[in-house]
């Protein structure tokens, strides 16, 4: 199949990254080097990435254009890099472009998990004598 019939690879973030690169803040992107990403990035070359902030069908998503691939190893990266990613070997490094494209999700402002617990009845001289 080719590279423009392909869906962008989707790169999971959490809320503070998926917001930098949303406002095209951020510029880079880094992942380490396994399998699955050397596969998804490196062999195939992407010509656009897809963040994804979360795993739901419905999460938001933000298009961004890839300008650059690179493989860095592990000594040329920033330390700071190597801490915030906990990186312990080569990784790959992606140069952003322009934002093309970006979803926001319906359930988003919406809070999950559970719901909040009913309000308790107040006591009552017959509660208060059990």
């Amino acid at each position: 199949m080719p590279e423009s019939e392909l869906a962008p690879p989707l790169l999971p973030v959490n809320r503070v990254w998926f917001d930098a690169h949303a406002s095209g803040f951020a510029c880079e992107e880094y992942r380490a080097a396994t399998a699955r990403w050397k596969r998804s990035l490196l062999d195939r070359r992407p010509q656009m990435v897809c963040f994804v902030n979360g795993y739901r069908a419905d999460s938001p998503r933000v298009f961004r254009k890839v300008l650059d691939w690179e493989l860095v190893p592990l000594e040329e990266l920033h330390p700071a890099v190597i801490i915030a990613h906990g990186f312990t070997g080569p990784a790959i490094r992606l140069l952003l472009g322009e934002v093309v494209h970006a979803t926001t999700s319906s359930t988003a402002e919406k809070p999950r998990g559970k719901r909040p617990a009913a309000p308790r009845r107040p006591a009552t001289a017959a509660t208060l004598e059990r």
